[in-house]
C-alpha cells in the first residue's frame, strides 16, 4: 500500500511539474466562479487562482527581462563586462533561472518567447543605459529564441550562438 502511494505522489509530481500551470489555474477559476455550492466560495477561490496566474507571469517575466539585459551586456558590451566581472555571475544566475522556471514545461516555452519579443527593446534601452554606449551597439532585434535559451550549450559567461 505505501509503495502504491509513493508512487502516485510521484506520477502526481510529475504531471505538476508538466502541467501549464496558467492554463489549469485559469479553467480552474472559470469553473470556480460558476460554483454554486454552499461548500465551496467559488468566486473567493476563483480570485486567489487568477493572483496565482499573475503572479507567475510576473516571476517569469522578470527573470526573462533579467536574462536578456545581462546578455545584451556580456555579449555586445565586451569592454563594459570585463570591466564589471559581476555582469557574467548575473547573466549565468538568471540563465539557470530562465532553465529552471521554463525548461520542465513545454507548454511555457511559447510565454517564454512572447516575453523575449515583448521585452527586448526594454532590456536594449536599459543595456545601453547601464553601459553608457549606444542604443545601436545592440542588436534591434532580440538575437535569441527559445531553444537557444533552454537547450543551447551557453553557460552565461558572455559567448553567443549568435
Amino acid at each position: 500500500m505505501m509503495k502504491y502511494k509513493r508512487q502516485r505522489r510521484q506520477d502526481m509530481d510529475a504531471l505538476f511539474c508538466y502541467a501549464d500551470m496558467q492554463v489549469w489555474a485559469t479553467a480552474t477559476a472559470a469553473c470556480l466562479e460558476e460554483s454554486v455550492s454552499p461548500q465551496v466560495d467559488g468566486p473567493f477561490f476563483a480570485s486567489i487562482l487568477r493572483t496565482l496566474v499573475d503572479e507567475l507571469r510576473r516571476s517569469f517575466t522578470e527573470h526573462a527581462q533579467s536574462f536578456l539585459l545581462w546578455n545584451l551586456v556580456c555579449t555586445f558590451a565586451g569592454e563594459h563586462a570585463q570591466k564589471h566581472p559581476q555582469c557574467q555571475k548575473r547573466l549565468a544566475v538568471s540563465l539557470q533561472q530562465i532553465r529552471t522556471l521554463f525548461g520542465d514545461s513545454p507548454s511555457f516555452h511559447g510565454l517564454l518567447e512572447e516575453i523575449l519579443c515583448d521585452d527586448y527593446s526594454q532590456a536594449r534601452a536599459i543595456a545601453s543605459e547601464e553601459t553608457g554606449q549606444a542604443i545601436k551597439t545592440f542588436p534591434a532585434q532580440c538575437p535569441w529564441d527559445v531553444e537557444y535559451c533552454l537547450f543551447s550549450q551557453h553557460d552565461g559567461v558572455g559567448e553567443t550562438d549568435v
